[in-house]
């Protein structure tokens, strides 16, 4: 995974790189853009937010009390579970319609939700 300079997401204190790139992904951060095999995602800022900072921490797991207080901390008062199955489920439909199984989003019951490149261990 490549990165370079960063700067703040969100409200949070939570830094991300103005390019990430994981194999056939590259998210653009300075114009919130999100490209697979080359095509644009045309994603919502919510979705570019919560795929930047699971892409970010391949490899790794974040729960969705995580991903609440990072990306979608505007939402006081929504149900967190609801808003990031939705979220997580929209990506998940781009990321296969557009990747051809290549990136996923997966999720670990207890755990959270992590970005996983296939074929990579």
């Amino acid at each position: 995974m490549e990165q370079k300079a960063a700067f703040p997401i969100g409200g949070a204190d939570v830094w991300k790189p103005p390019i990430l790139r994981s194999g056939p992904l590259v998210l653009d951060a300075l114009p919130s853009r999100a490209y697979l095999n080359g095509a644009d995602m045309e994603l919502a800022q919510e979705e570019f937010d919560t795929l930047f900072l699971l892409v970010q921490r391949e490899g790794k797991f974040m729960t969705k009390e995580e991903l609440y207080e990072s990306a979608w901390e505007q939402f006081d008062g929504a149900d967190i579970r609801q808003m990031a199955w939705k979220r997580i489920d929209a990506l998940r439909d781009k990321l296969n319609r557009m990747g051809r199984g290549a990136v996923r989003i997966v999720d670990l019951p207890r755990e959270g939700y992590g970005f996983r490149l296939v074929g990579r261990d």
